[in-house]
């Protein structure tokens, strides 16, 4: 275990994660195939996502590469190939389920299963746009695959898995893993689930340069030209490595009032 209380209650009991170290770093991930499907190794009854959510997931992954030391790798999936982390349909979970990355000798470790029920709930659907609840709960699931767990004695059914962090810490603001939704939903990892990651799979390089972050709505922000965000009110993350860094506020109307705090792991916030 590691020394830092956070890090213990994200990590699985087991103390499972997948060893990169032999192959540069790299994690491979696949969607299971309609091919693949009727030969699936589990108990579950299982189908190919649609592209929607594969985009997601794309998007996810990528995101995530600019945090931690990963390689992300999509694979083709057949009934005999197939990605170290990956993704179906599946008529088991009420909602979502992932297996930890116990061993390689365990087939399902590293697959996420989705229920399809939700793909017409608007607010739960894994296809929904960065910042629907849906979008968060394909990286909750993403991360059960790399290795977290529930922060809180709570599952999908029965008691969590200690240790846990505290009621203060424990919520969507500070884990995409937290079962306490607080506020908007999380369109990106957060600062507990990085501390976490960056531990089991290394620290990447992000905006290591001087930055300059620009917020013209409470929605995102502004780097190089590129907007982060979403369209609507959410939540999400900024790492960055080095440099000296500027969060420009100018462009916000401060008379609807904030919370700015600049300590790492601070939050900007309207509440």
């Amino acid at each position: 275990s590691s020394s830092n209380a956070v890090i213990n209650s994200m990590w699985n009991p087991n103390f499972a994660y997948w060893n990169t170290s032999q192959n540069g770093g790299k994690i491979t991930y696949s969607f299971l195939s309609g091919s693949a499907a009727s030969s699936y190794y589990g108990s579950e009854t299982v189908s190919e996502l649609s592209e929607a959510v594969k985009s997601n997931v794309r998007s996810i992954l990528n995101t995530l590469e600019s945090a931690i030391n990963i390689d992300f790798v999509e694979v083709a999936d057949t009934a005999t190939s197939y990605g170290v982390v990956r993704y179906m349909f599946s008529n088991a979970p009420s909602y979502a389920y992932a297996y930890y990355p116990y061993s390689n000798t365990d087939k399902r470790s590293g697959d996420v299963h989705l229920s399809a029920n939700f793909e017409s709930d608007s607010l739960n659907r894994f296809s929904g746009s960065p910042g629907n609840h849906g979008y968060m709960s394909l990286i909750h699931e993403t991360f059960h695959a790399l290795g977290l767990k529930h922060p809180g004695n709570y599952n999908g059914s029965g008691p969590g898995e200690g240790p846990f962090l505290s009621p203060a810490e424990d919520s969507t603001t500070n884990t995409v893993m937290s079962y306490n939704f607080a506020g908007s939903s999380a369109l990106s990892s957060m600062a507990y689930d990085l501390l976490a990651l960056q531990y089991l799979y290394g620290a990447n390089s992000n905006n290591s340069a001087s930055t300059n972050y620009s917020f013209s709505s409470v929605h995102g922000y502004t780097v190089g030209g590129s907007f982060y965000g979403s369209t609507s009110t959410s939540k999400q993350s900024i790492f960055d490595s080095a440099g000296l860094d500027t969060l420009d506020f100018s462009g916000l109307s401060l008379s609807s009032g904030y919370r700015f705090d600049m300590n790492p792991g601070g939050i900007l916030t309207t509440q």
